[in-house]
């Protein structure tokens, strides 16, 4: 059921990428972001009053459409506002920063449930969601590559001649079976092996992950 309740959320965050891919490049990755995560913060509301099983499952779901443009947006932004040169350099800015966000987190986060409830900090969470939507909204300028008589359709035919290409599904298989261990690991069995196996506190725990 936990793994049932992880897993659903990447599950939904993948569906989402073509549609979102296709939706950034019609309206650029600052709108797209910036409303999904509007998406997302009602899916952890949802998340924080959840009292069933299927409610947490759904809502989990809903968080997932939320924040699937999140790395995207980025690495999109990247090439619209910086020249070719700088893109490996950003790039491993937005995900050394993804990284470190999850891994100094776990501390904080465990001290904060000593004297808070788990759906109250969850609702610290939403509150911090929708403040970077709202810093998208009004502050991250708009740019877009997509040439102003660029149609839906054009768009979705260049992503099926990608899809198409023999090169780009080699790189896909060996990324994404490589993101299928590591992100099963630290979201899921990592700390459940710690604390049932190796007999790690809540505390212990935080401070291995």
């Amino acid at each position: 059921g936990l793994g049932l309740l992880s897993s659903v959320y990447f599950l939904s965050f993948a569906v989402c990428q073509l549609p979102v891919g296709v939706a950034m490049d019609r309206f650029g990755p600052r709108r797209v972001n910036a409303a999904l995560l509007l998406v997302a913060a009602v899916g952890g509301i949802w998340f924080a009053y959840a009292e069933s099983a299927a409610a947490a499952i759904a809502a989990r779901a809903v968080i997932g459409v939320g924040v699937s443009a999140c790395l995207m947006a980025s690495l999109t932004a990247f090439v619209l506002w910086y020249p070719p040169g700088r893109l490996s350099t950003m790039n491993a800015i937005a995900f050394s920063a993804g990284a470190l966000g999850a891994m100094i987190t776990t501390v904080p986060l465990e001290l904060l449930l000593r004297s808070w409830h788990w759906r109250q900090a969850f609702m610290l969470i939403v509150g911090a969601t929708v403040a970077v939507s709202l810093v998208l909204w009004l502050w991250v300028p708009d740019r877009s590559a997509r040439p102003r008589n660029e149609t839906t359709r054009e768009i979705v035919q260049g992503l099926v001649t990608l899809l198409r290409d023999a090169a780009f599904r080699r790189l896909a298989l060996c990324l994404g079976a490589s993101q299928f261990a590591s992100v099963a690991l630290q979201t899921l069995w990592i700390a459940t092996w710690l604390r049932d196996v190796a007999g790690y506190g809540p505390a212990e725990v935080a401070r291995g992950l």
